[in-house]
């Protein structure tokens, strides 16, 4: 066959990649408590169960069929024109190659695709009544997830977290998982100079481009009504922990236990919020009920364009039309007590907690367990307060290259020692997470090691001109991205700062970017009113602006 149909998205074309793979035999679930990172203490009897899957997946790559742009038999990197590379040989320039693969598998730089298909068979067991959610740390830059050749899910973004019920799609015994991924192909046009989704600037090896599975994948067992985030806000000032928990699922009554530990191994709760009862309800007249479903096109071959000189999508190019949505009703309720003497999080100590949140419904109880500090930051005047005291961000805010791989030889513990060597050595407590989102252990590091972070995304002047050429569709996928980074880091009390973009209006702005940039604040706020945002490099932009900052000779200042 022509391998070219591989890099096609349908179930007929999963079944043909599927072939090709080879047969491998199922692997046993094997179902572990799902716990707070770092906590050691013995799991909650009832504590939501996962599966991680790193091992034994299997990759199919096929290679791009490059068009030669100077006639010369080479092709450039379609996000690095320095770097040029032979031109692929074999059918029509389309190899297909399968091997096995662990994970992350974070694209090398000088590969010759973009596109591939992973498979795994797996046996879930037997977990009636329990649904299946399937949840990805990132995959860049375009995900689809089939599950026994069914179409369950797709995801634009190669930077932040999804997931997705596949339940439906699961039969007893053997379950055959596939993933087709695209890199930045899937989301960026180069000859029209269009982009429906962040990327990161890609100039030179400094800032090579970022693609595949990114991180883990994982299984989560839950209750077909569970919760699915928690959300904790802690004030120095009134001496209060606030507990909100987002339920979805169905129609049902509930009641919430919360129970906060010491971190890493506290054994008994050092504080236990009254219990209350909430209703899980799918009635969109309930207090903040929320359904997202978003409609976005992928960019196959650049939008409905003709097929791109040398990062070619589909032999014939076409717009796919996605559902980015989440399907799923969020009820909210919440729980709030009198704190008089937590230990507080702070650069010199710190001190972290875990609260443990168990929800019985219908006789079944799941506990599912959340990282935080007490700690409160907020602008007084012109003056950064943490805890009731004054502080000055003496740090980093240079690329912190170390920190965006997402190899496994990388950890939270290497994060913790780099930021620990970094205090002790320099005398810094801040960084600026800059050039990208960065991956979550870099942030959960910066928790252990009492880092204050700015926490940057991916948005870089260098691909201004294309996310504006994007328009609607980038902005609707950047509200959906920003919100998947703002839930990932909601609960990392080292995160005090919002970066939502870098020298987008540098220099270089007019009313109509302004109006546009401007909305990622929005973006944020929609979830959090209170955030502290920057604009990295923007200077003056608005009377109410809550922090100038600009860029000099490389060195920053805020």
């Amino acid at each position: 066959m022509n391998n070219e149909l591989l890099k096609n998205v349908s179930e007929e074309i999963c079944e043909t990649a599927r072939q090709m793979a080879g047969k491998t035999s199922a692997v046993s679930a094997e179902w572990k408590p799902l716990r707070a990172p770092g906590f050691v203490s013995d799991a909650d009897r009832d504590a939501r169960k996962v599966f991680k899957t790193f091992f034994d997946w299997t990759k199919l790559t096929v290679s791009s069929k490059y068009v030669d742009f100077d006639g010369n038999g080479t092709f450039f990197n379609t996000l690095n024109s320095r770097v040029t590379f032979p031109l692929p040989t074999g059918e029509s320039g389309e190899v297909a190659i399968c091997h096995d693969q662990s994970l992350p598998d974070q694209w090398t730089f000088t590969r010759n695709y973009h596109h591939a298909w992973y498979f795994k068979d797996i046996d879930f067991g037997n977990l009636d009544p329990n649904e299946i959610w399937m949840r990805f740390d990132s995959v860049a830059h375009y995900c689809v997830v089939f599950v026994n050749g069914k179409q369950a899910g797709s995801h634009i973004g190669g930077y932040t977290p999804f997931e997705f019920n596949i339940s439906p799609f699961l039969n007893s015994g053997k379950n055959t998982i596939a993933l087709f991924v695209v890199d930045e192909v899937a989301v960026m046009d180069r000859v029209k100079k269009r982009a429906i989704s962040q990327l990161d600037n890609g100039v030179g090896s400094i800032n090579s481009h970022y693609a595949g599975i990114r991180g883990g994948i994982y299984f989560e067992s839950r209750p077909k009504i569970h919760i699915s985030r928690i959300r904790v806000k802690t004030s120095t000032r009134n001496k209060v922990i606030e507990v909100e928990s987002w339920m979805r699922g169905g129609n049902s009554d509930v009641t919430l236990k919360h129970e906060v530990f010491e971190w890493p191994n506290g054994s008994r709760p050092v504080l236990t919020l009254p219990e209350i009862s909430a209703k899980s309800s799918l009635d969109s007249a309930v207090t903040n009920s929320l359904k997202i479903e978003w409609s976005s096109k992928i960019m196959e071959g650049g939008f409905s364009y003709p097929p791109l000189k040398g990062c070619r999508g589909l032999e014939n190019p076409r717009s796919v039309e996605e559902k980015m949505h989440r399907d799923y009703y969020e009820t909210t309720s919440k729980a709030s007590a009198s704190w008089p003497d937590p230990k507080l999080w702070s650069p010199v100590h710190p001190n972290l907690y875990v609260l443990r949140t168990t929800m019985t419904c219908n006789g079944i109880s799941e506990t599912v367990e959340t990282r935080f500090g007490f700690r409160e930051f907020w602008i007084e005047g012109k003056q950064f307060m943490l805890n009731g005291k004054p502080i000055r961000l003496f740090g980093d805010g240079s690329h912190q290259f170390g920190f965006r791989s997402v190899v496994p030889g990388y950890s939270i513990e290497y994060g913790k020692k780099s930021f620990e060597f970094l205090k002790n050595e320099f005398n810094i407590m801040s960084v600026r997470l800059h050039g990208l989102t960065y991956p979550q252990w870099a942030i959960l590091a910066a928790d252990e090691a009492g880092i204050l972070v700015i926490n940057q995304n991916g948005l870089r002047h260098g691909r201004v001109e294309m996310y504006e050429e994007g328009k609607d569709e980038f902005i609707r996928n950047m509200e959906l991205q920003t919100e998947e980074w703002y839930w990932r880091d909601a609960n990392s009390p080292s995160v005090v700062i919002w970066d939502v973009e870098n020298e987008l209006i540098r220099g270089h702005r007019t009313p109509e970017r302004e109006k546009w940039v401007l909305k990622l604040d929005d973006f944020i706020r929609k979830h959090y009113p209170e955030a502290i945002i920057e604009h990295s490099g923007a200077a003056y932009y608005k009377a109410d602006q809550q922090i100038i900052m600009y860029t000099c000779r490389n060195s920053t200042t805020g």
